[in-house]
C-alpha cells in the first residue's frame, strides 16, 4: 500500500464530490464511484495501472447502468403539471363578452375569474361554456364548447 496512491484517489474523490455538489446537474457523480473504487483498490495494490483501470471501469459501468434510471426520475419530476396547467382542457363560463380586437373578455373557472381570449378570434358572449386550450401569460386561450349556453 503506497500512501501517495491512496491519498491521490481520496483527493480525486473529494474533488469530484465538490464538483457534483456545486453543480445543479449530475455531472461527475459517475466519477465519484470510480474514484471510490480506485481508492479502495489502492489500499490493496500499488499498481497504478490496475487502479486507473478500476476507476474507468467502475465509472463507465455506473454511468451505463444508472444514467437511464436517473433520467427517468428527473424526467418524471419535470413533467409535474403546475396548478395553471391543470386548467387546460377544463370547462369554464364566460363572465364578460370575449372580443379579441377590443381586448375584452373574462372566464370563470373553478371559482376564479381569468382574463380570456378566443383561440380563433371569434366573439363569444356571456354565459357561454368554453374549454381552456392553453395559457399565455395570465390569459386563458379558449374555444366554445359544443353546448352553446349555460342552462339557467
Amino acid at each position: 500500500m503506497e500512501l501517495f496512491g491512496v491519498s491521490i484517489w481520496l483527493f480525486i474523490l473529494i474533488l469530484f464530490l465538490v464538483v457534483e455538489g456545486l453543480s445543479s446537474a449530475l455531472i461527475s457523480i459517475w466519477f465519484c464511484f470510480g474514484s471510490l473504487a480506485a481508492w479502495i483498490c489502492s489500499i490493496f495494490t500499488d499498481s497504478i495501472g490496475i487502479q486507473i483501470t478500476v476507476f474507468f471501469l467502475v465509472s463507465i459501468v455506473t454511468l451505463i447502468f444508472t444514467r437511464p434510471i436517473i433520467k427517468k426520475l428527473i424526467k418524471s419530476k419535470e413533467e409535474t403539471r403546475t396548478n395553471c396547467s391543470l386548467l387546460i382542457g377544463e370547462s369554464g363560463v364566460v363572465t364578460e363578452d370575449i372580443d379579441n380586437i377590443r381586448g375584452l373578455g373574462a372566464v370563470k373557472i373553478k371559482g376564479n375569474v381569468w382574463t380570456a381570449r378566443s383561440s380563433n378570434d371569434e366573439n363569444i358572449t356571456k354565459d357561454t361554456i368554453v374549454i381552456i386550450e392553453r395559457i399565455e401569460g395570465v390569459k386563458l386561450i379558449i374555444r366554445k364548447k359544443e353546448e352553446d349556453k349555460l342552462c339557467q
